[in-house]
């Protein structure tokens, strides 16, 4: 089921700033994680505060939320619990 516009958070400039640098954060510390060698490690990468999936910008622009950017992202986390 496809969230209405209305249903939609609207986040400002600073959130959609949080959200790039936890993006970022998290591609660079998975890909840290995943060559680790002794012990091997495996990941998975869970946010209690992620939020929703979808966020609207102050410009109506549709923002993934953490969550949806991390399970479309091509890091190398094992897991991604989205409940």
């Amino acid at each position: 089921m496809t969230p209405s516009q209305n249903d939609i958070a609207q986040i400002g400039y600073w959130s959609e700033i949080k959200l790039d640098i936890i993006n970022e954060y998290a591609q660079a510390y998975s890909a840290i994680l995943s060559k680790q060698t002794r012990p091997a490690l495996k990941h998975v990468y869970v946010d209690g505060f992620s939020g929703s999936g979808v966020h609207q910008s102050k410009t109506g622009e549709l923002v993934l939320g953490i969550a949806n950017q991390r399970a479309a992202c091509d890091a190398t986390f094992q897991g991604i619990p989205l409940h």
